[in-house]
């Protein structure tokens, strides 16, 4: 028995060593492929084996800041401004506040020849914080009055209270509805970016309907955003901003959403 017992121990041990060397050796290995691709933009100015080895580290490593941003300056050099305009995109939805990032966005959109917009104090708070943020904290303020109001409920069945004290009672719960629904309201407007995609081709219409044949209805550019209303089959139905009325649908194969999975 106690053979046995010392058997499973030193599997177990030989297990956890080769974890660990398994994953000692995938860094070394992504290390090693984030300075070639580093080497290729850099010094080779071969800005498609730099792409090609971001995306697969992509795939490793998962979203990253860093690796957005390389792939949004390599498709740049390569003028694919929808493209490059995703990954810095994709990177600000980790890093709303990002100097560089920003100052790249700035720069494209000069490139695409879009004025870039510039952030009201709200749309600044706005971006301080990831949506989650926003929405975890809303539905914690939520949580105070109603916890407040069902406490009440049980105390007041023994002592019911007097006119004076309902109305301290139901001026804490609204004021907690109301903060509620600020944060909610905070959270939905910063998930935009979310919300929306990029045109990654030149000169595609959005169409009236989600079929190849269907009437245009308005003109895409390279680089475009648009947000993002519904999927069907192998199209998006978008909108564009600031035209709410200009709607139509666009193929996946011309149109990103930014939002990664």
């Amino acid at each position: 028995m106690k053979h046995l017992r010392s058997i499973f121990i030193l599997i177990q041990l030989c297990i956890f060593l080769q974890v660990l060397v398994g994953s000692d050796e995938e860094e070394y290995q992504q290390q090693r492929l984030f300075r070639e691709a580093n080497t290729a933009y850099a010094e080779a100015k071969d800005y498609e084996t730099a792409i090609k080895i971001y995306n697969e580290l992509l795939e490793r490593r998962g979203p990253s800041v860093e690796l957005y941003q390389n792939l949004g300056n390599s498709h740049y050099k390569l003028k694919n401004w929808g493209l490059s305009r995703l990954n810095v995109e994709r990177a600000l939805v980790l890093e709303p506040n990002h100097p560089d990032l920003l100052n790249n966005l700035g720069v494209l959109l000069a490139q695409i020849g879009i004025e870039p917009k510039t952030l009201s104090p709200v749309q600044k708070l706005l971006t301080k914080f990831h949506p989650n943020v926003w929405f975890f904290a809303s539905w914690v303020t939520l949580s105070f009055p109603l916890f407040y109001l069902l406490l009440r409920i049980l105390i007041n069945f023994r002592s019911p209270p007097n006119q004076l004290e309902w109305k301290s009672h139901k001026g804490l719960v609204l004021a907690g509805i109301v903060f509620f629904v600020l944060l909610f309201t905070a959270a939905r407007l910063s998930s935009t970016r979310q919300n929306a995609g990029i045109v990654i081709a030149d000169e595609i219409p959005l169409k009236q309907s989600p079929f190849e044949k269907a009437t245009d209805v308005y003109e895409t550019y390279n680089g475009e955003l648009l947000n993002i209303l519904e999927e069907h089959d192998n199209y998006y139905f978008c909108s564009v901003p600031g035209l709410e009325n200009q709607r139509g649908w666009i193929p996946s194969s011309s149109f990103t959403p930014i939002l990664f999975e």
